[in-house]
């Protein structure tokens, strides 16, 4: 048994080695014996990747914005693209990657967590898809444009140009105030 357990570890270690630290995702306990204790169909594990990735990916945060392309990098256990072929060696982690890889079936992964509670929103915008465990889907486009305020320094940019033109018209009229004044 101590044999098993070094063998372990040293594989634990050989991959950090590779690929920098892993990934490390938590889940509620009855969630997790739910799905030990029980049967569950090919479908349904690959919910759970699902689930776990993008639970990895939001870490502590509220709402992360992301890629299908990175969710399914996740769900093949890789922390980045870079260890994704490694990942792929592997034929049941191959199987998986190429049906998620096409559009629909990720869509409808991706709806079915919704749909099924994993997750509580999801809303495309620009390339991206913004997930919550945290936030209704009615409630995505407001912390959706927060977020966006917070991270995109084009949006400050053109805020800032607005705040900027609005204070030169109020200095020109408070200069042509004072000059009809005297």
């Amino acid at each position: 048994m101590m044999a098993s357990a070094v063998k372990t570890q040293q594989a634990i270690d050989d991959w950090k080695k590779k690929g920098g630290r892993d990934v490390t995702v938590m889940m509620s306990i009855n969630m997790m014996f739910e799905f030990y204790g029980k049967t569950k169909t090919p479908y349904e594990i690959d919910l759970l990747r699902g689930f776990l990735s993008i639970k990895s990916i939001i870490g502590n945060k509220e709402l992360v914005g992301t890629t299908k392309d990175y969710i399914l990098t996740r769900m093949t256990g890789a922390r980045k693209k870079d260890l994704l072929p490694q990942m792929l060696k592997k034929a049941g982690i191959k199987a998986m990657y190429d049906t998620y890889s096409k559009r629909y079936q990720m869509d409808k992964l991706l709806s079915e967590l919704l749909a099924r509670g994993f997750i509580t929103g999801k809303l495309a915008h620009n390339r991206r898809i913004y997930v919550s465990t945290h936030f209704k889907t009615t409630e995505l486009p407001e912390a959706v444009h927060q977020l966006l305020l917070r991270n995109n320094t084009k949006i400050k940019r053109d805020r800032n140009t607005a705040i900027e033109q609005d204070a030169r018209a109020k200095l020109k009229a408070l200069i042509k105030a004072s000059a009809t004044a005297s």
